[in-house]
């Protein structure tokens, strides 16, 4: 006869099943908000926290450019140090200057972020968009 308590072994599959309930509340949640919002820049933080909310991470930024000048027009982000933002400004911009778009990029050397996604907006914007590790 063992002495293990049976509620014991659903521990970890209710804590499963309450992180992914809190992930679709809050995909639902953000969803419901972007549909009256008209703001560029909170448009783009609730797309980029929704995201990561369905993936699970707990850092991410988004970036888009404007691409016949290169300028930065927009930067969200959610997680990371005051002092760890320029260096993911530079990771950023040094994805968009090499145009992979609609590519996942495994970016093994940052260990803070291991998948960007280059896209492209329309013919006269590109953008990027990474998430941390799974937390």
């Amino acid at each position: 006869m063992t002495n293990e308590n049976p509620s014991c072994a659903a521990d970890p599959v209710q804590a499963q099943l309450d992180r992914q309930l809190f992930h679709l509340k809050t995909l639902y949640d953000v969803s419901h908000e972007l549909l009256g919002i008209t703001d560029v820049s909170m448009i783009l933080k609730n797309f980029l926290l929704m995201t990561m909310g369905n993936f699970g991470t707990a850092q991410g930024f988004i970036m888009a450019e404007n691409t016949p000048t290169g300028e930065i027009s927009h930067f969200e982000s959610f997680g990371f140090e005051d002092k760890e933002l320029s260096l993911i400004r530079s990771i950023g911009k040094e994805v968009l200057s090499n145009k992979p778009s609609g590519q996942f990029l495994n970016r093994l050397d940052l260990p803070a972020l291991p998948v960007l996604l280059a896209f492209s907006i329309d013919e006269g914007a590109s953008g990027v968009m990474a998430w941390g590790r799974k937390s």
